[in-house]
């Protein structure tokens, strides 16, 4: 069965990453618990972190949708992601759930202030839920969707469509359909 992957090998996978050409990271404070934000943190030392390009993701929900409890968690949570991944700044900070509608605005103005104040460089959001994205776009400077696309499941379609239309920059989750598309499922036999 599977016996889980150590640190040291996570650690060396993203060093052989660079050496082939990669330079995105993508992460969540929720990957873990915060553990995969850890790892990569421990990975960028020794000069690499301006190499790469990290992407992370904050859940913004709140348990009653109170607007000044939204700003502190999407506050709080970038704070912790600085801390865990051993920088000072996130390239792409995004939205790891649409915001809950009486938040939306505060969100997308914290989000905003975590820019001005150079703690994060854009922000983005991670759903296939195109209204969503219209609904944040008419309220802040919105740059990236990262869309759930692959060759058995499309349904981000329209996402990418609008982004294209729109000009947001693009990020596509589960490319090999949580690993189907990667064989790993499959016996395969030797000829």
């Amino acid at each position: 069965g599977w016996t889980g992957t150590t640190d040291a090998e996570s650690i060396a996978t993203i060093h052989l990453a660079e050496e082939i050409g990669v330079n995105l990271l993508d992460s969540a404070e929720g990957y873990g618990q915060g553990h995969s934000e850890e790892v990569l943190g421990k990975a960028l030392k020794d000069g690499r972190r301006d190499r790469f390009v990290i992407a992370t993701k904050v859940r913004p929900i709140t348990d009653d949708g109170n607007e000044d409890k939204a700003r502190q968690r999407v506050l709080d949570a970038c704070e912790g992601s600085l801390r865990r991944l051993q920088t000072d700044h996130i390239d792409v900070y995004q939205l790891h759930a649409v915001p809950q509608v009486d938040t939306m605005s505060v969100v997308m103005e914290t989000l905003a202030e975590l820019k001005t104040q150079g703690k994060i460089r854009w922000f983005g959001i991670s759903t296939n839920d195109t209204d969503a994205i219209k609904k944040l776009l008419a309220l802040g400077n919105l740059a990236t969707v990262q869309v759930s696309y692959n060759l058995l499941s499309r349904s981000g379609e329209e996402a990418l469509k609008l982004a294209k239309a729109e000009t947001l920059g693009s990020l596509i989750r589960s490319p090999l359909a949580s690993g189907a598309l990667s064989g790993k499922y499959f016996e395969t036999q030797q000829l």
